[in-house]
């Protein structure tokens, strides 16, 4: 054999090791993973303890909430507030581990788990579907959305705080009675629900904090406990631009993990008929190389879920299903730990820092590569405009928002 090809041979042999390793290691943390929030971990399982016990976050309240985070942003004197201009700075800085995770591209691997966990809670799914026009336009809502998401992460205080209430405002108008469900279902008939009912605010901010942490570990590297808990710290934050007091939420990471538990194995958060009729109904383009895209996704978020919740959802996860996921996500793992930081940073990210730093984090030809290669993926392939429903949820809808989520 020709020296080239020992060579092709032994980077061969080089990456198949790789691909070995990071799949053992995706099953070893997935499986360490789930078999902490088994029944047997949850220390409180009711409803009336997990959900009963919180109120609904009040105007003023919230109000009192976003005022004093801000505040508090803005007297913060550390050096790394102090970079670049005062009047642009944001919740968060360059160095803050929210900004460590949230800046990578990957956390969307993870986005619908956390939808889905979501709508595992009675009170989003039919908060969803009595006042949501979500399936009229997937693509447009979906971009919108994040639109607020980061403006409040990487965005300037302003527009942070700008969105904080644009989404209260919608909120206000989100609220009515439980559709009936079949089955067990524990919450009683006519059953009231809010948007701004803090147990669920708290609830769609937990699907996002632990997802994200989840998909940092998976496809990043592991997390010691001691940044956990300053990363947790720091979503504190974003959990009172919503009006949750910090005292309303977990104080630290090994608590909101058990409280994730709870969760996961108490009925609080019970698949609805509702939820079951949004997840056959919505996200289901009908092109074919979007739909065997989305369709293989699928099974790959409901083998990351609780087994409980999937099952609930109509899915039976096999051994066939967890190795699927183990080496697909073992493939991904080994292509993106090679990528350059321009080809895995957010665009928010990037110019997060520019603003803030006067500095470029990455190569900014490699960074405008990375949002046209992710926009295209988006468009094309997960949010492709086949699975627009249009009329979906006519019959139920309550209180169509007009304006709900637009992004300037």
């Amino acid at each position: 054999m020709t020296y080239i090809a020992w060579c092709l041979l032994g980077a061969a042999a080089t990456v198949i090791v790789v691909l070995v390793r990071n799949t053992l290691y995706i099953r070893r943390k997935l499986l360490h993973y789930h078999s902490d929030k088994t029944p047997e971990h949850a220390t409180v399982t009711s409803l009336r303890e997990l959900h009963h016990s919180y109120p609904q976050i009040e105007k003023d309240a919230f109000k009192e909430q976003l005022s004093s985070v801000v505040r508090e942003v803005r007297e913060d004197s550390r050096p790394e507030r102090l970079k670049g201009d005062p009047a642009r700075r944001g919740l968060y800085a360059h160095g803050d581990l929210m900004w460590e995770v949230g800046r990578e591209s990957i956390n969307f691997a993870g986005a619908a788990r956390a939808v889905f966990l979501q709508t595992a809670h009675p009170y989003v799914a039919s908060g969803v579907q009595q006042h949501s026009k979500v399936a009229d336009d997937v693509h447009r809502r979906f971009y919108n959305t994040f639109h607020h998401v980061f403006n409040i992460n990487f965005g300037e205080l302003k527009d942070a705080e700008r969105s904080a209430k644009q989404v209260r405002a919608i909120h206000d108008r989100v609220f009515g009675e439980l559709e009936p469900t079949s089955g067990d279902f524990p919450y009683e008939e006519r059953h009231l629900y809010t948007a701004n009912h803090e147990g669920a605010v708290i609830w769609v901010w937990a699907t996002l904090v632990e997802t994200s942490m989840l998909m940092f570990e998976l496809f990043r590297t592991e997390m010691p406990l001691h940044e956990k808990e300053i990363y947790y710290e720091q979503q504190k934050e974003m959990a009172r631009f919503f009006g949750v007091e910090k005292s309303s939420v977990p104080p630290d990471w090994q608590s909101f993990m058990q409280y994730t538990t709870n969760m996961w194995n108490g009925d609080a958060v019970t698949v609805s008929d509702t939820a079951r009729e949004m997840e056959k109904t919505l996200f289901r383009p009908t092109a074919f190389v979007s739909k065997l895209v989305t369709d293989s996704s699928r099974r790959l978020t409901f083998a990351i879920m609780p087994e409980r919740l999937a099952r609930q959802y109509g899915y039976e996860i096999t051994w066939a299903d967890r190795w699927h996921v183990y080496i697909s996500f073992g493939i991904i793992r080994t292509i993106y730990q090679c990528l350059p930081g321009g080809l895995r940073y957010l665009t928010a990210y990037v110019k997060a820092v520019k603003r803030t730093t006067g500095e470029d984090v990455c190569n900014p030809f490699l960074a405008n590569i990375a949002a046209h290669m992710g926009s295209f993926i988006m468009d094309t392939l997960l949010m492709n405009p086949s699975m627009n429903v249009k009329n979906w949820n006519d019959s139920k809808i309550k209180h169509i928002d007009t304006t709900a989520l637009l992004a300037e």
